[in-house]
């Protein structure tokens, strides 16, 4: 049960203990049947040091406790891939590991192939005039002062995935080899919302938390599980060096007080895939004390990634004025 099922109306809501087991129990067997349904042996998680990474490791584990008792072979396995990453970071990744018993993997450094994929892409030496430059011109060109506004930050978040998209490289190579293998995602709803993940960087093949909250359930979650103390202890980061302060500082805001406003705009109507003039009239806070500028910020960054969560969109064979499948005429049947 949660604290507002219980009905107790002026706690924050929650997880209790019984409810973080039947979350867990849940997500193992889910992920049991889709290993069964798909002929899948091995879990591929990235493990990064933090929360996320960890909490998937530790429901891997509960998947291949049950693949067990019905005699099914799975292994979950665990490889860090540090990129110009603290090494104390990586040694909470290997620690989550280790605390979940998955087969181990790494580190597999990847800050030598970052920094030649940079000079290749951006370099004088490779590509003559930078390639930034040739882009920024472009947009000049445009008078797109919008873009241009944005740049420096648009530089850093653009660099930033492509070390997220290096580590997914390589954590479906090693899903490849293993012939029956899958990479697990591990992102969460909160960051779903904000559109804060990278394309093609973050998204795995499965994932067990991508619709719980990152702030008022994962945390609970994270304790249930037994997700080590040093890694609890760090803050919330996405690793990709974007800017100081962690996921906080990027969002404007921590997971708990994000997952509050966004549920009261939500509860209120606010569509996360709707139009943007819903920015205009936004409904009233009903939280004290609620920041407007804040509340306003993370309506305009849900629906400005609307895109993202949708994934890749296209026109139908309808909508192209292409015959259906089903009447095409492919040879003179008898």
């Amino acid at each position: 049960m949660t604290n507002n099922q219980e009905g107790k109306q002026n706690s924050m809501y929650a997880l209790d203990r019984e409810s973080c087991g039947a979350v867990v129990n849940r997500a193992a067997k889910w992920g049991l049947s889709y290993c069964q349904r798909n002929g899948i042996h091995y879990l591929i998680t990235p493990s990064s040091g933090g929360r996320d990474s960890a909490i998937t490791l530790g429901i891997n584990q509960r998947v291949c406790q049950l693949a067990t008792r019905e005699k099914y072979p799975l292994t979950s396995v665990g490889v860090t891939l540090p990129c110009h990453t603290p090494e104390k970071i990586t040694r909470l990744g290997q620690l989550a590991i280790r605390t979940f018993g998955a087969e181990e993997l790494g580190p597999l450094d990847l800050s030598v192939d970052f920094d030649e994929l940079m000079e290749l892409l951006f370099g004088e030496n490779f590509y003559g005039d930078k390639l930034d430059q040739e882009i920024k011109a472009i947009m000049c060109k445009k008078n797109d002062q919008a873009g241009l506004a944005h740049w420096k930050g648009n530089l850093q978040v653009a660099r930033g995935n492509i070390k997220a998209r290096l580590r997914m490289i390589a954590a479906y190579h090693i899903a490849k080899m293993f012939g029956s293998g899958v990479v697990v995602g591990t992102d969460n709803l909160s960051e779903f919302w904000m559109g804060f993940w990278t394309l093609h960087g973050d998204v795995g093949d499965i994932g067990y938390i991508q619709n719980l909250l990152k702030g008022l359930e994962l945390e609970s979650i994270a304790r249930y599980l037994g997700v080590p103390k040093k890694i609890m202890a760090e803050e919330p980061s996405d690793g990709l060096g974007v800017k100081k302060g962690g996921d906080a500082a990027q969002l404007g805001a921590d997971y708990p007080t994000l997952d509050v406003m966004m549920l009261d705009l939500i509860q209120q109507g606010f569509n996360l895939d709707g139009h943007k003039k819903q920015l205009d009239n936004l409904p009233q806070p009903r939280i004290q004390s609620a920041d407007p500028e804040l509340i306003l910020s993370l309506a305009a960054r849900a629906v400005g990634n609307s895109f993202k969560r949708r994934g890749p969109t296209y026109p139908s064979r309808k909508q192209l004025g292409l015959l259906p499948l089903e009447v095409i005429k492919i040879c003179p049947f008898p």
